[in-house]
């Protein structure tokens, strides 16, 4: 993960969101005069931290020069709400609680948003995913650790 503490993202980061690189990594590839970026491995919009990567891939692929907050203001806002909306989606999103008391919290917070009647289809389904993805979160704290070599076969050597 790009932050360690994204304890949800592993293994291998599969499931992290690092679209504040974006700006970074478009920047260089102009200076680089390179023709583009691909990303894979993402799958689709269900997942609110591989959405919210190729928002931001779209959007710094054609605008390099311009800043987070402006992405923010330019289309995370009409994605999920308005301003005050993009705020709490994106930290619920990177929250990185651990407790399943913490994460129903956000979740619960998550679904009612998802409710509110002023959200268009689009909106809503990016609350709803959001629900999920708190939801598979707190499943996985909820899950003690496996441990690695534990198992209780014997293996008998000849």
């Amino acid at each position: 993960p790009a932050d360690p503490a994204r304890w949800w993202a592993s293994p291998g980061a599969w499931a992290d969101e690092y679209s504040t690189l974006m700006p970074f990594v478009c920047g260089r590839i102009l200076q680089a005069k390179l023709g583009g970026l691909v990303i894979t491995g993402q799958n689709g919009n269900q997942f609110p931290a591989h959405e919210l990567n190729y928002l931001a891939l779209e959007y710094f692929g054609w605008h390099p020069e311009r800043t987070y907050e402006q992405f923010q203001h330019d289309r995370l806002e009409p994605c999920y709400g308005g301003a005050e909306r993009a705020g709490v989606f994106l930290k619920l999103l990177r929250d990185t609680v651990k407790t399943p008391v913490g994460i129903e919290a956000g979740r619960l917070q998550a679904q009612q948003t998802s409710e509110q009647k002023d959200l268009d289809m689009r909106q809503r389904a990016r609350w709803v995913n959001l629900t999920a993805e708190l939801a598979r979160r707190k499943k996985l704290a909820e899950t003690p650790a496996k441990q690695i070599g534990t198992s209780s076969k014997k293996v008998e050597t000849p």
